[in-house]
């Protein structure tokens, strides 16, 4: 075929392959988030900033009944007593984590918002909580798989160290508390 025949109105060109075909535009850059989405992520993360202080208050009670050495409160517990905290330990170690993940969930959000270094310390703080109430719920565990107050004591070095092997995520917790979260 000759240079004569093309279809008149097409241009076979790179820049335009398909002939008359306009290229698609260049979409506008995303603009972030709107302030009204920015007040609603952070009225989001204050209420989960404040909802800390009841789950740090139920940690302390909990974690109590271990502190003392031999003279633990856990010690002169009877075994309903024991087996009742366990089933509330059971119950925070649910409750901080259901919580954790409602935070993951909620504040999957953008990356361009002011607020998401604050929703990462939070959910940090958070999954701290958590793994501290996995290790006090494994020693109310332990406790209640003693058959007796003799096995109790027995066991007592190791509940004790289950405590303590927590207590690295608790100190970070207090950490990131002492410094504050930027809300």
């Amino acid at each position: 075929a000759s240079d004569g025949d093309h279809d008149q109105g097409q241009d076979p060109s790179p820049e335009n392959p398909g002939g008359d075909e306009t290229p698609e535009p260049t979409p506008e850059p995303d603009p972030g988030p709107t302030p009204e989405e920015e007040a609603e992520y952070h009225d989001n993360l204050v209420g989960y900033a404040n909802g800390l202080n009841d789950y740090v208050a139920r940690i302390a009670g909990s974690r109590a009944y271990f502190e003392g050495g031999w003279n633990a409160p856990v010690l002169s517990l009877s075994s309903g007593s024991i087996e009742s905290m366990y089933a509330q330990s059971q119950v925070l170690c649910n409750d901080v984590m259901g919580a954790w993940g409602s935070l993951r969930d909620a504040m999957a959000y953008r990356d361009d918002s002011q607020w998401q270094p604050a929703a990462e310390d939070l959910i940090r703080m958070y999954m701290l909580l958590v793994r501290h109430s996995e290790g006090l719920m494994a020693a109310w565990g332990a406790a209640v798989d003693a058959s007796s107050h003799d096995e109790l004591l027995a066991y007592w070095p190791q509940i004790v160290g289950t405590i303590e092997e927590a207590q690295q995520y608790l100190d970070e917790f207090n950490k990131m508390a002492d410094a504050g979260v930027a809300l």
